[in-house]
């Protein structure tokens, strides 16, 4: 679409959805807390039972579309549309990524866009960071394993999900980031734009509980690993090399001890196959680690793919 035909609005809204029964009070929530020059881009992650409505935007007095996409692409993929969407579509000053299920409250996108722009910092992205969680325990214990297991491979931090303000060239690239349609967090940590973050209360669900199993989180979770697939892979190589290192050492110490005489009988043959083997299985990770490395990437589709997707479009004007 021409630029010069593009609606302008303040701050545009990227909303994912996918069958939620409470959708006519995400809208509800929405319209309390945004202006009229404000606009939603409700994305229709394939749902079938429960498609999402155009005229719950209507109802509310809220101004945007409803983008339907032809199958279930997942969580960050349908985000990757609807930010696509919004750049081809509108001219915006701001653009918020929230969760319709209520745990992003629309009443902190105010704060997250009024940090966006203050101008006391050069900030290209507001990431929400969580102050409090509604969740178990064993949830919470999970996700410090997570983050420890992220910075062990990674030698970075993630604190954050989903809940975003972006200024227009960060949407831009983030978008075009391969990466993002596989973790939007993770690829917006690895942009290298400036990020700053605001500690923000999590909201509790509208209705029901939340569709993620523990498979399900684990592959999310895996996923923003492999955003740093090319990091990752120098430690792992790194680490490989420094545990054959070892094991080398510790095989020319055995062939000392031999030769002097100090080894008790049958304990150098069979220690010795033990670390032969050892090192074997690490050759072979380090191998399979750098093969897996280049099929990540190389699976990964285009950015440019994403008008693919959508099977249509309803606006709410």
């Amino acid at each position: 679409m021409n630029s010069s035909s593009k609606k302008s609005v303040k701050t545009a809204v990227v909303a994912p959805y996918f069958e939620d029964l409470a959708a006519a009070e995400f809208c509800r929530n929405l319209s309390e807390h945004l202006d009229s020059d404000d606009y939603v881009i409700v994305v229709d992650d394939g749902s079938v039972a429960i498609p999402f409505d155009a005229a719950l935007l209507i109802d509310n007095g809220l101004r945007g579309q409803v983008v339907k996409l032809v199958r279930n692409v997942g969580h960050q993929t349908a985000i990757c549309c609807g930010i696509s969407a919004a750049l081809n579509e509108i001219e915006f000053e701001s653009l918020v990524i929230l969760d319709s299920d209520g745990e992003d409250k629309p009443a902190d996108i105010a704060t997250l866009v009024e940090r966006l722009h203050d101008q006391s910092s050069q900030t290209d992205a507001v990431v929400a960071t969580r102050k409090s969680r509604i969740e178990s325990r064993v949830f919470k214990a999970f996700y410090r394993i997570y983050q420890a297991f992220f910075r062990i491979l990674v030698g970075r931090e993630i604190r954050f999900g989903n809940f975003m303000a972006l200024s227009p060239s960060a949407a831009r690239r983030l978008v075009h980031t391969q990466e993002s349609r596989m973790h939007v967090a993770a690829s917006l940590i690895n942009s290298r734009l400036r990020i700053a973050s605001l500690s923000l209360h999590r909201g509790a669900r509208y209705a029901g509980k939340s569709s993620m199993n523990l498979v399900s989180l684990t592959l999310h979770g895996l996923r923003s690993i492999m955003v740093f697939s090319e990091t990752v892979l120098v430690r792992i190589t790194l680490f490989c090399a420094l545990f054959a290192a070892i094991i080398v050492s510790t095989m020319i110490i055995m062939v000392v001890i031999k030769l002097a005489g100090l080894a008790i009988p049958g304990w150098f043959s069979t220690v010795g196959g033990i670390l032969i083997l050892l090192l074997l299985q690490v050759a072979i990770m380090s191998l399979v680690v750098l093969l897996s490395a280049g099929n990540i990437r190389s699976n990964i589709n285009n950015a440019n793919d994403y008008h693919c997707l959508i099977d249509g479009i309803d606006y709410a004007d």
